[in-house]
């Protein structure tokens, strides 16, 4: 099938997108909406503005949609229409736990009469978390807001280490492994899908409340010697 992801930049929404992708659908399009509300339930928000770079990495079109508080459903149900007037058959998310997105999500590609996928939904997150790596996703921790999480998992790739560590949080605080209660936000700079991997050339620290962010500056994308989609 023609597909469409919601689209982060993140490791649930590409990891989605690459496990609908082995199973030989085409992935056509990204929907990325860009929320202004930090606060969103409904949306990743950090380093958001680099979502269309990270899809150009990927060699795939992003359609993006910039959305303000108390709009957010309505925006996401025009860029789904969108795509589906656009040739898509269905939408991917990346939604693992969350009844709040899951079923908004359901509900507007009922409405716009499209098929929706959840590939990660329910899943073990631990599990799930360790099947990200092992696929070659190099998702990197860019915010963090939870107790047991310090600044020193900002900017660290996810790997086993960072893996077993969140288990042990999960175990002495309740963090959810996967960051799904907003724990933590990545961004994706290299996976089995991009042609080019993103590289940090400068960032910064932003904190905000019991919350820090590291705030993309300036990125820079690196051309890989080959592409598993060449």
């Amino acid at each position: 099938m023609k597909l469409a992801t919601l689209f982060s930049g993140g490791k649930d929404s590409t990891y989605a997108t690459y496990v609908m992708a082995q199973k030989g659908h085409e992935i056509a399009f990204l929907l990325t909406v860009e929320s202004s509300d930090v606060d969103s339930l409904m949306f990743h928000t950090a380093n958001i503005e680099i979502a269309g770079q990270v899809a150009e990495c990927m060699g795939i079109r992003c359609i993006v949609t910039q959305s303000s508080p108390g709009e957010e459903l309505k925006r996401l149900g025009d860029a789904i229409i969108e795509a589906r007037d656009n040739g898509a058959e269905g939408i991917v998310t990346g939604a693992i736990q969350s009844d709040y997105q899951y079923t908004r999500i359901e509900r507007l590609c009922f409405d716009a009469g499209i098929r929706c996928f959840s590939p990660l939904w329910r899943k073990n997150q631990l599990m799930l978390l360790k099947d990200v790596v092992n696929a070659g996703l190099k998702a990197m921790i860019v915010a963090i807001a939870a107790e047991g999480l310090d600044e020193s998992f900002l900017g660290k790739t996810i790997d086993i280490g960072i893996v077993s560590k969140m288990e042990k949080l999960q175990m002495k605080f309740g963090v959810n492994p996967s960051g799904e209660g907003g724990e933590y936000e990545t961004i994706v700079i290299d996976s089995p899908l991009h042609r080019q991997r993103l590289e940090i050339e400068e960032s910064e620290i932003v904190k905000r409340g019991q919350s820090s962010l590291l705030k993309m500056k300036r990125i820079k994308r690196i051309e890989k010697a080959f592409s598993k989609r060449d």
